[in-house]
């Protein structure tokens, strides 16, 4: 880590967008989350994560042998068409077993959003973020896709999501 800030490397690829530490800890002093539930090694951002390795689209969150900490999810899966879509759907799901996740997600019309989000607790939208990232030869980058994002908070029981806007 370079200033609290986890070194990864940005790409362009949907599936690699890291989570801005300022957004996250702003976020962190409202949920204080136990577990980061769509990291790499080198991106985790909670005192526990879930990578690729331990495979968060086939455990039960609140049962998992490393969630003894809590029930309190930090999200920010990968964007991949189909990918998302399952991040998304498994967070819905964790919520009715009696999670709370909050996901960064594209703000959007797709198929996935008005199914799952428009029935989470809030929509926060927060316009353009500025991922990071470290390139290869070490230089912080920050990048912006071409999408606003939101928070979304799925919290035990079911919602329609009201929609606010979130200053970071």
């Amino acid at each position: 880590m370079v200033a609290g800030i986890p070194r990864t490397n940005v790409s362009t690829d949907k599936n690699e967008w890291c989570t801005p530490l300022d957004l996250y800890q702003k976020l962190d002093a409202e949920f204080h989350f136990d577990v980061d539930v769509a990291c790499t090694t080198e991106n985790c951002l909670c005192r526990v994560g879930l990578t690729e390795r331990e495979n968060a689209l086939k455990v039960n969150w609140m049962e998992h042998d490393h969630l003894i900490y809590g029930h309190v999810f930090f999200m920010n899966p990968p964007y991949g068409r189909g990918v998302i879509e399952e991040f998304v759907k498994k967070a819905f799901w964790e919520s009715r077993d009696g999670a709370v996740v909050v996901c960064l997600l594209p703000f959007s019309g797709a198929k996935w959003f008005r199914r799952y989000c428009l029935l989470a607790d809030e929509i926060r939208i927060i316009g353009r973020v500025k991922y990071i990232g470290f390139a290869s030869d070490g230089t912080l980058i920050r990048n912006s896709p071409t999408f606003d994002s939101c928070v979304v908070i799925f919290r035990p029981g079911v919602h329609t999501a009201k929609l606010t806007e979130f200053e970071w």
